[in-house]
């Protein structure tokens, strides 16, 4: 659920944080996502989206 709420929370502030066909996570989600407390890593097909919570 946080991770769709960085994506919230990205697009109410203008910022584009999946390429253009909304598939791969770029390096904006990550960032949003970690700024949040939430860890991220890089999958090779979906770019920053595998997302846990710190333990």
């Amino acid at each position: 659920m946080l991770h769709e709420m960085a994506h919230l929370y990205n697009l109410t502030h203008g910022i584009k944080d999946v390429s253009n066909n909304d598939y791969y996570h770029n390096k904006k989600l990550k960032d949003t996502a970690e700024a949040h407390g939430l860890h991220i890593k890089h999958h090779p097909k979906y770019g920053w989206a595998v997302t846990m919570l710190p333990k």
